[in-house]
């Protein structure tokens, strides 16, 4: 019985420690994509500039495809494996944060807790989702200003989250 419980313990430990040690480090993912788009957010004056900046995402597709998109993982905890949501799945969120109708102007100040990474088919990460505690707001990167300021609208968050509460 010693044995069987040692070995169940063992298991345990080993599953969590596991999941902790490869845990993404988020920020790192941030830098990089960020560094690959080589845009920063200019955050003054967004209303004011808007045309003029969705205009220039347009122009230089600042975007992640949704062709490119074959995987997505939400982290939650670091303890524990994430949610991985198949093609299909995947590329229907990407549609979702791509749409400029998915989001609403409003305020930023939140504390975001979990995080979905997009994987393309070589598996690399190509974009980084953070979701907040309240499940209102998303920080995507990379960026494009249709997202406004990442507060979802009624229409996107029960179609994002519809997704995400799936399996």
């Amino acid at each position: 019985m010693k044995k069987i419980l040692f070995i169940i313990v063992v298991f345990v430990v080993g599953f969590f420690t596991y999941n902790f040690l490869t845990y993404p480090n988020f920020d790192e993912i941030e830098d990089n994509l960020n560094s690959r788009t080589k845009r920063k957010v200019n955050q003054v004056n967004w209303k004011d500039t808007y045309d003029k900046d969705v205009q220039f995402d347009l122009k230089n597709e600042l975007n992640f495809s949704i062709n490119n998109t074959v995987e997505a993982k939400l982290y939650s905890n670091p303890l524990l494996p994430p949610k991985i949501f198949e093609t299909t799945q995947a590329k229907q969120l990407v549609k979702i944060l791509n749409d400029s109708a998915s989001y609403d102007w409003g305020e930023t100040t939140v504390e975001y807790k979990r995080n979905l990474i997009f994987i393309d088919g070589s598996d690399k990460i190509i974009g980084l989702s953070k979701l907040d505690v309240e499940n209102q707001f998303v920080s995507t990167i990379p960026f494009k200003r249709t997202m406004k300021w990442g507060k979802l609208s009624k229409k996107g968050n029960l179609e994002f989250y519809k997704i995400l509460n799936s399996n």
